[in-house]
């Protein structure tokens, strides 16, 4: 079901949100779109995955509140972050598109301003980004997502090679670059699928502007091997899958990075079997050690 119509001009830019199951959260990320400042119109589509929390009753609020700006798609059964993602995605017509989980939220009012800028002016990149804080939401710590020296430019080398490094929230994108290869669904790294449909067509500016903030949660330490195991496997498809679809050229750098989780698996595959392993490497007493000084020290 979808709630609101836009009436007024079509907008350039669709910032569009997934929820599930926020309500702690969501109203600071409507409230980080909905203080923009732009010269230009955009709206803003959230998908909410059925949640059973409060979410739904707050995002009903918003769009009472702001129906000229606020469309809902509202799920009748959960389909996963992958599906909610490509629901809202596609529920866009708009010439750019960023997208936001129900959690993060942004904290300059003229981020858009600022990416849709330097897009319109600078045809040959098919993205941009920027820095953003890193919130340790059980001790309260900030951080920069990225470090003050990183590059001003990348492309899909980086892309497909380096550390995830392009927070979901931080990237405006050309909609017409988004694909979802139709394996797309069987995956968890969503936005990591994204990324690499669009970095196929050009490369991604770097603002180094910190202009958001990401909500790092804690994972259950009593699955942590497995969701290892299971996020290391989903890159290798991923990439896998990708390798099928890009130029010739870009073989080698992704059968070096297939090798590498490749290695991940293997590690990770020992750790769930054997798992007092992690007792006999120093790493594991270099940790502890850290752990136990940060506690001293506080």
């Amino acid at each position: 079901m979808e709630l609101g119509e836009m009436t007024v001009t079509s907008p350039l830019l669709s910032v569009c949100i997934r929820t599930y199951n926020q309500e702690r959260f969501v109203a600071k990320a409507l409230d980080g779109v909905l203080m923009q400042k732009t010269s230009f119109p955009f709206e803003i589509i959230v998908s909410d995955d059925c949640s059973i929390d409060g979410t739904r009753d707050i995002l009903l609020k918003y769009q009472r509140l702001f129906a000229d700006k606020i469309r809902l798609i509202l799920g009748e059964q959960n389909v996963g972050g992958p599906r909610n993602l490509r629901r809202v995605i596609e529920a866009s017509t708009a010439k750019y598109i960023t997208c936001l989980d129900g959690d993060d939220y942004y904290t300059d009012k003229y981020k858009l301003q600022k990416q849709i800028d330097f897009l319109e002016e600078n045809e040959r990149y098919a993205a941009c980004f920027h820095n953003v804080v890193v919130l340790n939401e059980k001790t309260g710590t900030k951080s920069l997502f990225l470090p003050l020296n990183f590059p001003e430019e990348v492309n899909a080398k980086d892309v497909i090679s380096k550390r995830w490094f392009l927070p979901i929230h931080s990237i405006v994108m050309r909609s017409k670059f988004i694909a979802f290869p139709e394996w797309y669904e069987e995956v968890m790294n969503d936005d990591y699928v994204v990324d690499l449909s669009v970095a196929l067509h050009g490369p991604f500016y770097y603002m180094s502007d910190v202009m958001a903030v990401y909500r790092r949660h804690d994972a259950n330490t009593s699955i942590q091997y497995a969701n290892q195991l299971l996020i290391n496997k989903q890159l290798y498809m991923i990439l896998d899958g990708f390798a099928k679809i890009y130029p010739q050229e870009y073989r080698s750098v992704f059968e070096d990075k297939k090798e590498y989780y490749k290695r991940e698996i293997d590690f990770w595959e020992k750790e769930m079997k054997h798992p007092i392993r992690k007792w006999f490497r120093p790493k594991t007493y270099k940790r502890l050690v850290k752990k136990r000084l940060r506690k001293f020290c506080k």
